[in-house]
Formats: C-alpha cells, sequence, structure tokens
C-alpha cells in the first residue's frame, strides 16, 4: 500500500509494504499446484481401451451387402440400468425413412462385448437362399435373427409436395425399386409415421407398401389419420380396411397415438411365443404450424424381452423426433440409449437474414440438448435434407451446419464435462443403404 501526502510531493512507503508483498507471494506460490491440477483436470481424457470401432465399408450401394458394424462398450463406471441386451441395426433409406432391427441376445450370450469379425461376402460357398431377409439378403442387414423390424416414415418415390412444377426432391443414392425391396426384405409388422406431411407420410409410398405388405400395421401421429383413411380403405391387398367411413381407419390395422399415450408391439421368433415387447410413447413434436396447431409426435421406443429372469432393467430406449423440435420439459422425464435427430438446420426464407427465418428443422445444438436431456449414449445424426431438390421454390429453403461441426460440438461437450460427468455422447454416421449395427 502507497500512501500520498497533499501537502507534499514527497512519497512514504510504508513500513509493512514488503511484509503485504511477502504474503501475496506465498498465497500465489500456495494456489500454483491447485491451479496446475485444475488445468491438468479439464484435458480430455484418452479413450477407453476396450472401445473399438471398426469398418468394412464399401460404396454405397443399394444392392450391396456390406454392413458398418460399430461395437460400443458401456464405461465400467455406469450402473447396470444403462447396459442393454438388444443389439440395434439402423438403415437410413434417404429423406426421413428408415428401418430399424431389434436382436434380443439370448441369456446365454448376454452382456458378450467382442468385436465382430468382418464377413466375406465373396465366399462363393456362401447360402444366397436364404429367406430371411437378413444377413446377406439386401439392405435389410439381419432380419432372419432379427426379433422386431419397424419401417420409419418411408419415402420410395419423388417428393413434390403436391406442386411438382415447384418443388421436386429425389433420392441420390437409393432408388425406388430398392427402397421397396429393402423395406419388404425386411419384413417390418408395423410402420411409424410421425406427422402427416408427405415427406413422413408418402401417399404413393404407403400405398404400395400396402400392396406389397397387406399385413403391415401402423402407428401414426393425428395428423396421418386422413391420408391412411384413404390408402387403407382403398388397398385390395387385404389390409382389412375395406367398407370402412372415409374419414376413418382401421382400429385393427391402424393405432393413432396422441401425446402421451403409449402402445405395445411384439414380435415372435417363430414358435408363437412372444419374444421382444415394444413400448412405443408419443411425446410432443414438431410445431409446423401456427402456435395455436397441435404439435406433431416423436416416439420413445423401448424395448424388453420375455426372456429375461428377472426385471432389471436391461433395456433399450431408442428416441426419435425428425425435426430436433422435442419438448424438452417432457423428454426429460423420459430415457433413451440412442436418439436419431437431425443436426443439419433448415430455415426459410432463405432470402432473409438467418435471424428472420422461420426454422423448419433445427439443427446440431437442439438436437444435443435433446440427447443430454435423455441421458442418450448414442446419436445417429438423421440427413432428411440429403436430397437432390430442383424446382422454383428449392431456393426458399437455407441450410446451416453439417455432421462434421456436430462432431465437434459433441467433443467439446465431452470434454468440458470429463472432470465431473463421466458419461460420454458418442456420434454414429449412417450411410444411405448401409445397416449400422449399435451395441450397447
Amino acid at each position: 500500500m502507497i500512501a500520498k501526502s497533499h501537502r507534499s510531493p514527497r512519497v512514504v512507503a510504508p513500513p509493512c509494504a514488503s511484509i503485504v508483498v511477502g504474503v501475496l507471494l506465498g498465497v500465489a506460490l500456495l494456489l500454483l499446484p491447485t491451479a496446475v491440477d485444475s488445468f491438468v483436470s479439464r484435458l480430455p481424457p484418452p479413450p477407453p481401451p476396450s472401445a473399438s470401432i471398426f469398418f468394412n465399408v464399401a460404396p454405397p450401394n443399394p444392392t450391396s451387402t456390406t454392413t458398418i458394424t460399430t461395437t460400443s462398450p458401456m464405461s465400467s463406471s455406469r450402473s447396470s440400468s444403462r447396459s442393454s441386451d438388444f443389439d440395434f441395426v439402423y438403415t437410413h433409406l434417404e429423406g426421413n425413412g428408415q428401418i430399424w432391427q431389434i436382436t434380443h441376445r439370448p441369456s446365454d450370450v448376454r452382456r458378450r462385448r467382442r468385436r465382430r469379425p468382418p464377413v466375406d461376402y465373396d465366399d462363393e460357398d456362401e447360402d444366397d437362399d436364404d429367406d430371411g431377409g437378413g444377413g446377406r439378403g439386401g439392405m435389410g442387414g439381419g432380419t432372419a435373427a432379427s426379433s422386431l423390424s419397424i419401417v420409419v416414415d418411408p419415402l420410395a418415390y419423388q417428393l413434390d409436395f403436391g406442386v411438382p412444377w415447384g418443388y421436386r426432391a429425389n433420392k441420390r443414392v437409393v432408388s425406388e425399386r430398392d427402397t421397396l425391396d429393402a423395406i419388404c426384405d425386411a419384413r417390418p409388422s408395423h410402420c411409424l409415421l410421425t406427422m402427416g406431411l408427405d415427406d413422413h407420410a408418402h401417399a404413393r409410398t404407403l400405398s404400395e407398401l400396402c400392396r406389397r405388405l397387406p399385413g403391415l400395421k401402423f402407428v401414426v401421429a393425428p395428423s396421418c389419420v386422413d391420408k391412411l383413411s384413404t390408402i387403407t380403405n382403398d388397398d385390395d391387398g387385404g389390409g382389412g380396411g375395406g367398407g370402412l367411413p372415409r374419414d376413418d381407419v382401421d382400429p385393427d390395422r391402424v393405432t393413432v397415438l396422441e401425446h402421451d399415450r403409449t402402445h405395445d408391439i411384439s414380435s415372435d421368433d417363430g414358435d408363437g411365443d412372444v419374444d421382444v415387447v415394444a413400448t412405443i410413447t408419443a411425446t410432443r413434436g414438431a410445431l409446423v404450424g401456427p402456435p395455436w396447431q397441435r404439435r406433431e409426435n416423436g416416439y420413445l421406443m423401448e424395448l424388453s424381452s420375455r426372456d429375461d429372469d428377472d426385471d432389471d432393467g436391461r433395456r433399450l430406449g431408442i428416441y426419435y423426433e425428425p425435426h430436433g423440435d422435442a419438448v424438452l420439459d417432457d423428454v426429460r422425464m423420459l430415457r433413451a440409449n440412442i436418439v436419431i435427430s437431425p443436426v443439419i438446420e433448415q430455415s426459410l426464407p432463405a432470402q432473409l437474414p438467418p435471424w428472420a427465418r422461420y426454422t423448419l428443422v433445427h439443427g446440431g445444438e437442439r438436437t444435443l440438448r435433446i440427447a443430454e436431456a435423455l441421458r442418450a449414449d448414442v446419436i445417429l445424426p438423421l440427413g432428411n435434407g440429403e436430397l437432390d431438390i430442383e424446382g422454383p421454390l428449392s431456393g426458399l429453403v437455407a441450410s446451416s451446419g453439417s455432421v462434421d461441426e456436430f462432431e465437434m460440438l459433441v467433443k467439446r461437450r465431452n470434454m468440458e464435462r470429463a472432470s465431473f460427468d463421466d458419461r460420454r455422447i458418442e456420434v454414429m454416421r449412417t450411410m444411405p443403404g448401409v445397416p449400422l449395427t449399435v451395441m450397447i
């Protein structure tokens, strides 16, 4: 401390100044180790030695049987309730279209976390007559061993929203025929529809699926009812909808889920006994109109098996909302291992500055918040905007963000929380038409 006299320009240094300086230096030396420890604790931890990601990847050929297999072992510090006895095979069909296939690991092989060797599909001795629709049977990827198969928001044909003169969107990789063949080869028991818009409930695609899969059932949002009533009532393939009023659907074939409602679906392994039970819960999803309009649906699918001898919580939860527009207060009450959500934002009109646009599809930041609210382990980025778009109206939509940027965002999140939270989120890229196996 230095005192100045207003009566004299001479500066007088108090005798205690050296003591104060010494005390400050001593305190700094004492705090130095703590500061170093804090800095070191913020450094990113090395990847767990048991984690392994391996690829057997071919160019995205829709007829290719090559799959990407990803093994994601659980951290030993996580509770056993976070582990699962299921394998989830995800196939992106471009747009919002997806195939979900779930295999339950029997009790004698449960909790084995061994890396699967790449499969040599060039082996001439392989049996090409497997009628299970999986393994080597096209993009379905392992349906013969799957206990449950579901198709989600399918799109096979051109998307034009009824205005082909102004907007046309076509798939880049998976052709119309290959899309339909992949879905039929997967033998889905149910079709899950999040909303009634054409890019989620495409009338021509659904009509063809009803014709080729007469036993296909639907779990849908209320906005899909009008479209499905026309499709299923006109179906002559044994859908069971004939004779119903034009504004109604067959309740034995179509389940309409309001928000917070649940519906159980199940599948057996051919012996008549139920193998896997999936409980589907509808959550408040995308707002695609004015604020007072009913929100569309997001879905949480929770899987359990009757094979379990006890209820120890080893289940698998999958959450899907195609616009990244879930209500966070709702999903915080839920749990999911896997989140399927977009990471590229889409807004309009593109001619306005970003702050003045209306967001149609939210991007990576919102998806990460959803995953954190659900305490998810894995995020599968939904590439629903990756189509070939043309027409005078195609320039209205602006896109921002990328999967690369989202991976960096999640990496920073994991690093920032490493010192106090060991729950890491993993981003797994998908390729159109190529099955991705996620083991939790």
